[in-house]
């Protein structure tokens, strides 16, 4: 299934999804520990990876100047679109946390977890 398609003026058909509604909570870590604030509606992003911890719901999404967590549920994201994004290496179960975002200890985890 393709992509849902993004509308609005916000986003400018750069990204294949925008937010659209206020409840997009964007976190630093995929274990969703460290959280950051809300994405605002009309917040254009890209899917870069999903975890494949078996129940989480985690993806890393990137937009104009920002890379985040968030939960694939919480956006217009089919379940079936999901499964097909590209997976994180190693053993970290995604790409890996925040590097630079998380500052030493945010970095060291993502090392230690085979990421980026």
């Amino acid at each position: 299934m393709p992509p849902v398609a993004a509308s609005g003026l916000a986003n400018q058909g750069r990204y294949p999804f925008q937010v659209d509604n206020p409840f997009v909570v964007a976190f630093l870590d995929r274990k969703a520990a460290q959280k950051i604030g809300i994405l605002p509606v009309g917040t254009g992003f890209a899917p870069v990876a999903r975890s494949y911890f078996e129940f989480s719901n985690m993806m890393r999404v990137q937009g104009d100047g920002f890379q985040v967590f968030v939960d694939y549920t919480t956006n217009r994201l089919h379940t079936d679109q999901f499964p097909d994004l590209p997976r994180g290496g190693g053993g970290g179960g995604l790409v890996g946390d925040m590097v630079g975002g998380t500052g030493r200890k945010g970095a060291a985890r993502g090392r230690r977890a085979g990421g980026v």
